[in-house]
């Protein structure tokens, strides 16, 4: 068998959609490779096991696709600006309601430090 033959029938031993993903993978690697030259044997089966190496870091049932970030400066467009007072707090009150969520916060941290 001829060498070029042996490289077309290397690659596609493989899946149609696996032969894809080491084609891209291929021209990433080696961006001025004619198109119509076969790669070699060596470099097919590189670009495979560089693959499978991503793959089996990230299994696919483990990939979830994720919702689409939202654009965090639209809601400052689409929410309509309304002036409203605020409430009048006494500085004193503040002071007293920080002091308490603090003592709650402390006394949080120091029930879960005994228990350790």
């Amino acid at each position: 068998m001829a060498e070029v033959e042996q490289k077309r029938m290397f690659i596609h031993g493989f899946q149609p959609t696996f032969i894809s993903k080491i084609t891209q993978c291929l021209q990433l690697k080696q961006p001025n490779y004619h198109p119509h030259d076969t790669f070699s044997v060596k470099d097919v089966f590189e670009a495979t096991q560089f693959i499978l190496q991503g793959l089996t870091f990230f299994p696919v049932d483990m990939i979830v696709p994720m919702a689409p970030v939202p654009d965090p400066y639209t809601w400052l467009t689409s929410v309509p600006q309304v002036k409203e007072e605020m409430p009048n707090i006494k500085t004193e009150d503040f002071y007293s309601m920080l002091n308490k969520i603090a003592q709650t916060v402390a006394k949080s941290v120091t029930a879960l430090v005994v228990a350790i």
